[in-house]
């Protein structure tokens, strides 16, 4: 999770930031940083876009934001960015904290040496757009959808994959009916999508692109599995 220390329209961009932060890191370990270099440049790098205001201009631009991140991050990484100039270890108007851990976890688990880059970003983003739109889906139980249901918990991982058992078992094993979990299933999947259709609208400037940035995900994610 990522918390920004600063009031005011720089919280709204606190979802972006914690969409886009593991992408940003991946992409530069995967350009040969090593650990503790990658984790002070991605400080930096937040910490410098958001000083100077990029975010909102993307947002006002209302252009795709991924594509925005990534032509930023490129600068970045093209010009070199002296570390020892930062005020990361110093201070700073702006601070960040970034849970590195479990972002270079979430990057060893993409496969090694087979993928760009660009392309270890793009799994990223893709695998922490749709935990995203997983949590959404959560507090939409917890607000009241599915809420008293005994059905919701064990489903939920089914959400994303089919089940690894057949639904005969699955419904013996939960006392139901075959037809009901799947119908169950079936509208816990239409509200996941929904949720993953408002993350992404987050993050673009109308419905054609949404649909576009959807495709690309479908796209990735056809590609191969997303460890997430």
């Amino acid at each position: 999770m990522l918390a920004l220390r600063e009031d005011g329209a720089r919280e709204a961009l606190s979802t972006l930031c914690e969409i886009y932060w593991t992408p940003v890191y991946a992409f530069i370990r995967r350009s040969g940083r090593p650990v503790e270099d990658a984790r002070d440049l991605t400080q930096a790098f937040f910490t410098a876009v958001i000083d100077k205001g990029h975010f909102a201009k993307a947002r006002q631009e209302r252009g795709r934001f991924r594509s925005f991140l990534l032509s930023a991050v490129r600068n970045f990484l093209s010009n070199e960015y002296d570390l020892s100039r930062t005020q990361m270890r110093g201070g700073g108007r702006v601070h960040l904290t970034l849970d590195f851990d479990d972002g270079e976890q979430r990057y060893a688990r993409q496969p090694a040496d087979t993928l760009t880059p660009e392309e270890v970003f793009a799994r990223q983003w893709a695998a922490d757009a749709l935990d995203a739109a997983l949590d959404r889906l959560d507090a939409r139980h917890r607000a009241g959808w599915m809420k008293d249901s005994r059905f919701y918990d064990p489903l939920r991982r089914f959400v994303l994959d089919e089940p690894d058992e057949s639904y005969a078992t699955l419904a013996a094993r939960l006392s139901s009916s075959e037809g009901s979990l799947r119908v169950m299933l079936h509208r816990m999947r239409q509200q996941f999508q929904v949720a993953l259709r408002e993350v992404v609208a987050d993050t673009v400037q109308d419905d054609d692109a949404v649909d576009a940035e959807l495709r690309e995900m479908l796209a990735i994610v056809s590609r191969g599995r997303l460890e997430r």
